[in-house]
């Protein structure tokens, strides 16, 4: 087989696809806008750089993404049509093409609000539910990976009062269930993923399971309300150690004055022990949302007392019985005086 050659702005992709323009490039691949030749809306397609594409191991990680994001199904992870192969491009996917910016770009653009940054990571947690569900640990959960797309202009009041959907991107570092026959992409002790926004168990090179996702979306929550994640000023070759050494700084230190609730949901999602963290998406994302929960209000502590015993009720009432008939009787008692000085003063000579 050839050696694949860059895929570039024009190209014809097996036939069916014209590259329009680069929407994006890392070190592994490049992401088009291109047009169906036969019709229809436009798609993204995503080749990989020609080092990249005559590489087994990443050619089975770029065919992994595809079959994981198309086997999850859900809205709010991004669609994928269709794997092939190029004879000049080598190994491509279609997906579907996206309207907004990542939240990589959002960060360096303007801060989130409270409301805006809870709100992405509910829904962030609700996608990842459906995607744990299946046995799938994203991997690589950061702000590049996570695509905020604008709603539809009818669609612009949502239940979370949401401003933006979320879209998750870019399952190719994910962890897997194993299958019979199936090669394993990661070897023990392999450290794979982006380090400030790893679990210290990632870190490691240790198994990991569904909370390693919860570590990384704690790290996103962070990361919007602070304006940058923890370590982002620790050399990069010290931030596997801070990351294992951790937890990183509370922001009731950095940034005091959130909602008490909200410490709390980040400090355990960022617990160094993973058994210290939440069991699962959901719990994480109910949490969430509670901390942002107007406080119930409780009964005053007499009444509350009140309320506690059957006899005590029963005196009470009583009490309430005597001192409204006493209010009774004093009323009566004023009227029949007014009642009698008018009398006596219509009776009077004049």
């Amino acid at each position: 087989m050839r050696r694949p050659e860059k895929a570039v702005a024009g190209q014809i992709i097996a036939g069916r696809w014209r590259l329009e323009r680069t929407l994006g490039a890392g070190g592994v691949g490049a992401v088009f806008a291109a047009t169906p030749l036969e019709g229809g809306p436009m798609v993204a397609i995503k080749t990989l750089l020609p080092d990249a594409a005559g590489d087994d191991d990443t050619v089975r990680r770029f065919q992994r993404e595809a079959r994981t994001a198309g086997a999850v199904g859900r809205d709010g992870v991004v669609a994928v049509h269709e794997f092939g192969m190029d004879p000049v491009a080598g190994p491509f996917m279609v997906m579907e093409l996206l309207e907004g910016e990542p939240l990589s770009s959002r960060l360096h653009r303007a801060a989130p609000t409270l409301q805006e940054s809870v709100t992405w990571m509910a829904q962030i947690l609700d996608t990842l539910s459906a995607v744990h569900e299946r046995g799938i640990v994203h991997r690589d959960l950061k702000p590049g990976n996570v695509f905020l797309v604008p709603p539809p202009f009818d669609d612009r009041v949502t239940p979370l009062a949401a401003t933006e959907r979320v879209k998750i991107l870019d399952f190719g570092l994910s962890h897997v269930p194993s299958t019979s026959g199936q090669t394993k992409l990661t070897l023990p002790g392999e450290v794979l993923g982006t380090p400030r926004y790893m679990s210290p168990e990632q870190a490691l090179g240790d198994p990991i399971d569904a909370r390693s996702d919860l570590y990384s979306v704690g790290i996103l929550l962070y990361a919007c309300l602070l304006g940058q994640p923890p370590y982002h000023d620790v050399p990069v070759t010290r931030v596997l150690k801070a990351v294992i050494d951790g937890p990183p700084t509370s922001l009731r230190t950095l940034r005091p004055g959130l909602p008490e609730a909200l410490y709390d949901v980040l400090d355990r999602a960022l617990a160094r022990d993973r058994d210290q963290r939440f069991t699962s998406a959901a719990e994480m994302r109910a949490a969430l949302l509670a901390s942002l929960a107007p406080p119930v209000a409780r009964p005053p502590p007499a009444l509350h007392a009140v309320k506690s015993s059957g006899f005590p009720v029963v005196l009470v009432a009583l009490a309430l019985v005597v001192v409204g008939l006493g209010l009774v009787t004093c009323v009566a008692a004023g009227a029949a005086s007014v009642w009698l000085r008018a009398r006596a003063t219509a009776s009077s000579p004049r």
